[in-house]
This record gives C-alpha cells, structure tokens and sequence, in this order.
C-alpha cells in the first residue's frame, strides 16, 4: 500500500517509469530517488483521507459518539502527523549534511534537541527547526492543495490553533465530512511540497539527490 501511494506520487512527476513499461508496476526509480523517510513515515500515519475517516468513526463510536468527535479527531490527528513529520526531516536532513560535511556533529545534535522538544509547530516554529536543519530557507514556494503559499501558511497555523483549543477544552467541532476530506487532502499536498524544497536545498548543496 505504502509502496503503491508513493509510486502514484512520484510518477505524477515523470519520477518513475511507466508499469506500462515493462517494470510490472513495481516501485523502480527513475530519475529521482523515493521522498523522504519522513514523508513516507507521513503516507504510513495518514493514508488515504476516505479510510482514516472511516478508522476515526470505528474508534469513536463507542467511545465518544458526538457530533463534533469526527471532527476533532482529524484535526488533532493531523496536527500530531504535521509535527512528527517535521520533527523527522529536521533529523533526517541534518544527518545528511553531516555526513556530507556540510554540518558540524554538534549542530546536527542541536537539531536533534530542537525537533526532541518542539511541540504544537506553527508555520514560523517549524521554519525556524527546518532553516536550522536545511540551512536555507524551507518556505520558499511551498504550497498544497490549489491554495497560495499564504493561505497555506494560514491553513497550517489555523489547524494547530484549533487543535491547541482542543487540549484546552474549546467547543467541540463539528465539520462535514467533505470539509475533513479535503483537510487531510490539503495537508498531504503541503507535506509533499515541503519534502520537494528540503529536497531541492540538499541537492544544490550536496550536487546529488539526498533521499
């Protein structure tokens, strides 16, 4: 299944060849390597929107059966993925350029603590760990789902917000399902971007692919 979405992904960008090519559907690289450990952590937490909603109800059926239970759970799902993913490739790219002798041990061990303590990361905290990590600017052209890189920033920060609320015992949310559809839809959108630019600033730093 994991092997299958990221294929889709990738060969969407002309990254992998055809299975109609010859290499019987199997995930092969072509051009490009994989994307990261950290966004194909990403793909394994979130799947496809259709099915976590339908675990979500499952789990929350004898449990929790309000209105707004559905809603609150993507919500403070996503931001919990959100976060360990960037804690991930904080890590992850920072360990490449330490073994590319781009970063000093100790600075990618400082990333390491950064992304250990960071909690509940808006769009500045998490630019803040992936500059530290990337050494470079990670929003630059960064953006998901048809939306500007603005309102992508907005959706971000607005989705920790409501889940900060959550842990403070804010109005239970109640959303359609098309709306948390296109919530997770969105967010995939904007993980695969971010990955496409850390991905870019390793490359012209290291004249290879990094994943």
């Amino acid at each position: 299944m994991l092997e299958a979405r990221l294929w889709q992904r990738e060969s969407m960008r002309g990254n992998y060849p055809s299975p109609l090519q010859g290499d019987g559907g199997v995930l092969t690289p072509g051009r490009s390597s994989v994307p990261s450990n950290a966004y194909a952590r990403w793909l394994e937490y979130v799947g496809d929107p259709q099915d976590l909603l339908a675990r979500f109800r499952r789990a929350i059926q004898d449990g929790d059966p309000t209105p707004g239970a559905l809603g609150r759970a993507v919500v403070v799902f996503l931001a919990a993925s959100w976060e360990t993913y960037v804690e991930e490739l904080a890590r992850e790219s920072a360990a490449k350029r330490v073994a590319a002798r781009l970063l000093t041990a100790g600075d990618g061990h400082s990333v390491s603590q950064h992304a250990d303590s960071m909690h509940n990361p808006t769009v500045e905290k998490a630019g803040r760990l992936l500059e530290e990590a990337l050494g470079d600017n990670p929003w630059v052209g960064v953006a998901g789902g048809g939306m500007t890189e603005m309102a992508t920033r907005q959706m971000i920060n607005r989705n920790q917000t409501m889940r900060h609320q959550f842990a403070h015992g804010a109005e239970r949310l109640s959303l359609p399902e098309s709306v948390l559809v296109q919530r997770v839809q969105q967010f995939e959108a904007i993980v695969a971007s971010v990955d496409d630019r850390a991905r870019s600033i390793l490359c012209a730093q290291m004249g290879r692919d990094p994943w």
